[in-house]
């Protein structure tokens, strides 16, 4: 299956399958509600904006073999991963606000992304990556979280 990269021409696919989740939608695996899927995702973005501080836990391995693995290679992660606190923060707001402050994160990032796709913004993992990679991580992490809840 090809990549599909979060940018411009792809955002109306992204919203629309963001947009067809419920607050009730049940994951076909894993724990996340649909409320802290919103959250989860919305701090993937803030990380890659640089929004929230991120310390750099990467190394030569993560920043070379598992990016490649993972976001060129395999471009389907593993069922049932769990992912460390500072991925996944507790909702503050109702479903509703949370699928709103995600749409808004990816308006920002695309804007972003658009103006300095050589800014970069640390992932916990892989390191500095420059925005226009994290087109890519983006696309790879929402496509997954949209099959988990079916969507």
């Amino acid at each position: 299956m090809p990549v599909v990269f979060l940018n411009r021409k792809t955002q109306p696919q992204f919203v629309a399958r963001i947009s067809a989740l419920r607050a009730d939608s049940a994951p076909k695996w894993g724990s996340l509600s649909a409320t802290k899927l919103m959250r989860h995702l919305t701090r993937s973005i803030e990380m890659s904006l640089g929004e929230v501080e991120v310390e750099d836990r990467s190394n030569w391995f993560s920043r070379h073999m598992v990016k490649r693995l993972v976001f060129h290679w395999f471009t389907r992660w593993p069922k049932g991963l769990k992912a460390p606190e500072i991925f996944t923060p507790e909702p503050s707001e109702s479903f509703e606000r949370e699928r709103e402050l995600l749409l808004d994160a990816i308006e920002r990032f695309l804007v972003a992304a658009e103006k300095e796709p050589t800014r970069t913004g640390i992932s916990p993992f892989l390191g500095p990556q420059p925005l226009e990679y994290w087109r890519r991580i983006h696309g790879v992490h929402f496509s997954h979280h949209m099959r988990q809840f079916g969507v």
